[in-house]
């Protein structure tokens, strides 16, 4: 009686350290797919901090043609306002 007990204990016993086994593997199969995951997040967040700074440089680069642009147009207003004056005081 004490053999068939000790029989099923150590066939239980190894049922148990397959499933625990496959687990295992399992969690190894689950830990590459997660690495993979993460060298593609990193992949896109570096092509996003890429487009980032350009459109940042780009910004910058209007921003100094628009005030460029209105320097020129203040000059024009400017001059115009003082072409009317010369012609009020002409008159």
């Amino acid at each position: 009686m004490f053999s068939l007990m000790a029989d099923n204990v150590q066939s239980a016993m190894l049922v148990i350290l397959k499933k625990i086994q496959a687990d295992i593997g399992g969690v190894r199969t689950d830990v590459a797919g997660l690495k993979g995951d993460v060298s593609e997040i990193k992949g896109r967040l570096e092509r996003i901090e890429t487009t980032s700074r350009k459109q940042e440089r780009n910004n910058a680069g209007l921003l100094v043609m628009m005030q460029a642009t209105v320097g020129r147009f203040e000059e024009r207003v400017s001059s115009l306002e003082n072409e009317i004056l010369r012609l009020k005081e002409a008159e």
